[in-house]
């Protein structure tokens, strides 16, 4: 009884050694490990700083400004805004578009339809029913160009836009030239006139095409004076320049008249203008003249 009561705290206290020890030895393992960790990451700051130290930060390259519009600024007035377009893609779709226009006469039969909606009236204008105002201007080839000479072929469509700087004007111009063939059948010339200089027009050719019919130069607006498409500046208020489209037959009478702050983009109004003064619309078939239905047997 006294050996056995004597080994029973032996027994407790070997025990409780071995736990001890246990957790020691777990203990250790841990605080080893972590300066092991911490070893390695000041060893790594070490590293990167040196790398700084030879190879010094750049600074981030700021993004790339996007690329400046071909066209010039847009007018003052903002009338437009201005940006980067593909006029050479848009010649190729708007000739697409206009594949076989002229093939029968259907384009003209359609043009004089009673139930058309496209026709635009007239404005009311200082020279509408009065002799259009005579002109000769340079072409993009220095050439005069005069629009007596030209009535004495045929009549004129007369358009004025802001030059180059306008996109919109140039689209405009670009579906005029797409319909430059039916307008030629009618007999008719288009001429289009703004302040841009020949030299810049020239240029503009080079990269997107040059027209088929006489673009004009009006750098001091005088023509466009005559025709109310330029008011001067006065005092407060501002020069202003507007669109414009003339249909001028050739008795040399302005025979309708648009004005605005956007081109006038209606070549079908235009092409009734000079079809109605050339006496070139087809009659409309009457009731007689119309096939009757064959009776169902």
């Amino acid at each position: 009884m006294t050996t056995s009561s004597r080994s029973t705290p032996l027994l407790k206290s070997t025990t409780s050694l071995q736990l001890t020890r246990g957790t020691f030895k777990r203990l250790y393992r841990r605080v080893v490990l972590a300066a092991a960790c911490l070893g390695a990451a000041a060893w790594i700051t070490t590293r990167l700083g040196a790398l700084s130290a030879d190879n010094p930060r750049r600074t981030p390259r700021p993004s790339p400004a996007p690329a400046p519009a071909t066209l010039a600024a847009p007018p003052a007035n903002g009338a437009h805004a201005n940006r980067k377009v593909h006029f050479d893609l848009l010649a190729k779709l708007l000739a697409d578009d206009r594949r076989c226009t002229t093939c029968g006469d259907k384009w003209l039969r359609d043009l004089s339809n009673p139930k058309a909606t496209f026709r635009v009236e007239t404005q009311s204008h200082p020279l509408l029913d009065h002799a259009a105002t005579e002109f000769t201007l340079d072409d993009h080839r220095g050439q005069p160009w005069s629009l007596q000479g030209q009535l004495g072929r045929g009549p004129v469509v007369l358009v004025f836009y802001l030059g180059y700087a306008c996109s919109a004007c140039v689209h405009d111009l670009f579906e005029l030239n797409a319909d430059l063939e039916l307008f030629h059948n009618l007999g008719a010339e288009v001429v289009a006139v703004s302040a841009d200089a020949p030299s810049l027009t020239r240029s503009r050719y080079e990269d997107y095409g040059a027209f088929k019919f006489p673009v004009l130069s009006d750098p001091a607006h005088l023509v466009a004076l005559s025709y109310a498409t330029f008011r001067p500046a006065n005092g407060a208020e501002p020069e202003e320049v507007l669109h414009g489209a003339f249909v001028i037959g050739r008795d040399g009478q302005v025979r309708w008249a648009r004005c605005g702050d956007t081109p006038f983009r209606n070549n079908k109004t235009l092409l009734y203008e000079i079809a109605r003064l050339e006496n070139k619309l087809p009659p409309q078939p009457t009731l007689g003249d119309q096939d009757e239905e064959p009776e169902t047997p």
